[in-house]
């Protein structure tokens, strides 16, 4: 009996350890985060404030977000256990924390002081700075707060409240997730209604845009795409020519939705209000976010195939650290720009592309991965899930 036991642990870890890796998904974070690196470069290199302007880029956030429920869900369909929990957490914590320190130290290495700054402004410098590193600041839906110092790792404070929510979310997860998915739907919905009776600006972008109860709609979405293609993955064979079509079709919808995403929001504002346009300017595409992902896991065209190979992967492994430090270097640029005067902008924009890839390669390399590696072994290695992959963002 004891044999039997034995041998049924050795095959789940088996089955465990099996779970393939999409990499055409990983190099699909490249994409999304070079949107958001272009998105911020608007006004800066001599582009001008409307560069592909009325293109959403920053819709870039959404896709993260859907694309994070959706690896999350694959990578680990089942969590029970404290042990199991305590496990994932901190393997969570590892994957972003290291970098997120990193791109904060950066900050505080190229410009003079900012502690400084905040506190001839009347702030605590100190409170905002722990907020920051300890990944909660995107959770105070107030600008001082969610901006404060890397003004991107808002969306590290909102991905780490995801986290946190994950093993409840997932949690007999076949039986409850369309409760789930209607319960955060009309959590956003509320959010909306509230910032459309108070109008206050702040609190319209902060719950709205950048917290995590307005946001959390979108991962759970992933978490229920990854549902649906375990339903139909076997299923579904179809020649190259038909699934690259279907891809190709695919990216087609998603590039207009972020096209007309703003004209749409201002279309709809007389009946969805103020705060239902702010969401839907910057999360409109998520339901086509959520098709894109699943048509590309699916892995049956020619634009997942060109995704898996080697240089996109690196470059969607790297994407983590480009999205954390690309505003950093960006607002270093801002403030050195008579410097530059006298150099192309377009060299100028290419020089700090190879900057910033460098520099994320090496945070990767040398800090990400080293780093999580040595988290991770924090706890104990007698648990279920040692034998899951934490390559997954």
């Amino acid at each position: 009996m004891d044999d039997v036991k034995l041998f049924a642990k050795k095959e789940k870890l088996k089955l465990m350890v099996s779970v393939k890796k999409l990499n055409a998904l990983t190099s699909l974070r490249f994409v999304a985060a070079a949107l958001i690196v272009i998105h911020h470069s608007r006004g800066l290199f001599g582009f001008g404030e409307y560069l592909l302007f009325p293109f959403q880029l920053d819709q870039g956030v959404s896709f993260f977000f859907v694309l994070s429920g959706f690896i999350l869900a694959y990578a680990y369909p089942n969590l029970n256990g404290f042990k199991n929990i305590s496990r994932f957490l901190l393997s969570r914590f590892a994957r972003i924390w290291p970098a997120h320190v990193v791109a904060f130290l950066l900050l505080c290495l190229l410009f003079p002081s900012p502690f400084e700054w905040y506190s001839l402004r009347g702030y605590n410098p100190f409170l905002l700075a722990g907020v920051n590193l300890f990944m909660v600041h995107g959770w105070i839906p107030i600008e001082t707060y969610f901006f404060s110092f890397n003004n991107v790792s808002w969306s590290i404070s909102t991905e780490f409240f995801f986290y946190l929510c994950f093993p409840f979310l997932i949690y007999r997860w076949k039986q409850t997730w369309m409760i789930k998915l209607a319960a955060t739907f009309l959590l956003v919905l509320v959010l909306i209604i509230f910032c459309d009776l108070v109008h206050v600006p702040q609190y319209q972008t902060g719950l709205l845009y950048i917290s995590p109860l307005g946001r959390i709609f979108e991962f759970v979405f992933g978490m229920t795409i990854c549902y649906i293609r375990s339903k139909i993955v076997h299923r579904i064979v179809c020649k190259n020519t038909i699934g690259t079509f279907i891809e190709l079709f695919t990216v087609g919808l998603v590039v207009i939705s972020m096209y007309f995403s703003v004209y749409w929001a201002n279309s709809l504002k007389d009946r969805i209000g103020m705060g239902g346009a702010e969401w839907f300017i910057h999360s409109g595409s998520c339901l086509l976010f959520g098709i894109l992902i699943l048509v590309i896991a699916l892995e049956n065209g020619v634009v997942s195939l060109l995704l898996s190979f080697p240089i996109p992967v690196l470059l969607g492994e790297i994407s983590y650290s480009i999205y954390l430090t690309h505003q950093v270097l960006l607002r270093y640029y801002q403030w050195k720009s008579k410097d530059f005067v006298v150099i192309s902008g377009w060299f100028t924009y290419v020089l700090f592309w190879i900057i910033l890839l460098i520099l994320a390669f090496l945070i990767w390399r040398l800090i990400e991965r080293p780093c999580r590696q040595c988290l991770v072994t924090l706890w104990p290695k007698r648990c279920d899930l040692e034998a899951k992959s934490d390559d997954y963002n």
